[in-house]
């Protein structure tokens, strides 16, 4: 409940630094991205000049498919590593929105409860059954919202333990090839 202009600028201010926080996780994530991406196109074009000239080096053709055989293990790594980077980028930027959106929860509760005293204490006799209803009610809001981070950071911890398995069956296919 805003009382004064102050409360407004203050509110404002908060939105604001809320928002620039959010802006400056997305920036960070983007800017990781945008570096992993630019060191995976240099080794790709590394490795395809280096196979290249490798490849027209070969004088029996025989040897083209021994070659070859060669490089699927390391690039296989390299993909699976580019992936698990990428995840991790991800998956970092989701922790730092989480927690930003943790503490303004957290605010929001804060704020809640008081305006909710205050209204007891400026209630007019008799409202108390009222009152009461309300903080049953967000109590159980409270109690459902907590509920459901529980269950978003579980599954966020699945699909991180998902992941690193995936990446590891994936190498230890490609090294039984390779």
């Amino acid at each position: 409940m805003i009382t004064s202009p102050t409360q407004a600028l203050e509110l404002n201010k908060a939105s604001i630094d809320v928002l620039a926080a959010l802006a400056a996780s997305a920036f960070q994530a983007a800017e990781k991205l945008a570096q992993l991406n630019l060191a995976a196109s240099r080794t790709m074009l590394q490795d395809s000049t280096a196979a290249a000239q490798t490849l027209l080096a070969i004088k029996d053709p025989k040897e083209v498919a021994t070659v070859a055989q060669s490089w699927v293990g390391p690039n296989a790594e390299k993909v699976t590593g580019y992936a698990q980077t990428a995840y991790d980028i991800a998956s970092e930027a989701n922790a730092n929105v989480a927690a930003i959106v943790d503490t303004q929860v957290a605010e929001g509760k804060r704020k809640i409860a008081e305006y909710l005293e205050l209204a007891a204490k400026n209630a007019p006799a008799g409202s108390e059954a009222v009152l009461a209803l309300f903080r049953n009610a967000v109590t159980a809001a409270n109690t459902s919202l907590d509920a459901l981070n529980a269950a978003s950071r579980q599954g966020n911890e699945l699909a991180r333990a998902g992941t690193a398995a995936a990446v590891s069956a994936v190498n230890q296919a490609v090294r039984k090839v390779a």
